[in-house]
C-alpha cells in the first residue's frame, strides 16, 4: 500500500488514562432516587465524608422533580432525616 503509513496502535499501558466520576451530588440524587436499602447507606457514606462540601441545595433541586415523577416524593423527606442526622451526628 504505497503512500500508507501503517503502524500498529501504541500499547495500552502507554495510552493517556481519562477517569471519569459522577460527582458527589449526581451520586446522591441517582442514589435517593433508585432508594434501596443499599443506595441510603451509600447517601449516607457520602455525606459524611463530604460534609459541608456537598451542594445539598443542587441535590433537592434535581431530586424534587425526579422523585414526583416516579410518585415517591416522600424520598426527599428521608433525605431531609438523613442530613439532619449526619449533620447531628458530626456537629458534637
Amino acid at each position: 500500500m504505497k503512500g500508507w503509513k501503517t503502524s500498529s496502535p501504541p500499547p495500552l499501558s502507554s495510552r493517556p488514562s481519562v477517569t471519569k466520576r459522577a460527582g458527589d451530588e449526581d451520586l446522591v440524587t441517582h442514589k435517593a432516587f433508585a432508594g434501596r436499602d443499599r443506595d441510603w447507606a451509600d447517601v449516607e457514606g457520602v455525606l459524611t465524608r463530604q460534609y459541608g462540601k456537598i451542594d445539598l441545595a443542587l441535590i433537592r433541586a434535581e431530586l424534587r422533580p425526579l422523585l414526583d415523577l416516579k410518585g415517591e416524593p416522600e424520598s426527599l423527606d428521608r433525605l431531609e432525616r438523613l442530613i439532619a442526622a449526619v449533620e447531628g451526628r458530626l456537629r458534637r
